[in-house]
C-alpha cells in the first residue's frame, strides 16, 4: 500500500504546520518566508499567503504544499516529507486514520 498524496495534503492544517515550522502570521504582512534564500522580507505585499493546501511567498516566489514547505524547512524529500505529514495527521500507510 502507499500513502495518497491528497488524502494526506487535505488532513493537513498548512496554516498551523507554517506556524510551527517557520513562524506565527504577522498581523497585516502574513506568514514569514520559509525559503533560505530568501533573505529580505519587503513589507510591500504579504511574504506569504495560504490558500487551501498552497502557500505562496509573493517576495522571492517559493512555494507548494505542505511537501514543498518541509523541503525548504527540514531538508526532506518527497516520501519523507509525505510520510511525516501522514503520521502527523495519523494517516496509516493504507489511508485509513490510526
Amino acid at each position: 500500500m502507499t500513502l495518497d498524496r491528497n488524502q494526506v495534503l487535505a488532513a493537513t492544517d498548512l496554516p498551523a504546520l507554517h506556524e510551527e515550522k517557520v513562524g506565527a502570521r504577522q498581523p497585516g504582512s502574513g506568514w514569514p518566508c520559509p525559503n533560505p534564500a530568501h533573505d529580505n522580507q519587503t513589507g510591500k505585499t504579504p511574504p506569504v499567503s495560504i490558500s487551501g493546501v498552497l502557500w505562496n511567498c509573493h517576495g522571492c516566489g517559493a512555494g507548494g504544499t505542505a511537501i514543498d514547505l518541509l523541503a525548504h524547512t527540514d531538508g526532506l524529500d518527497f516520501p519523507e516529507a509525505l510520510a511525516w505529514l501522514a503520521d502527523r495527521a495519523g494517516i496509516r500507510d493504507d489511508g485509513t486514520p490510526w
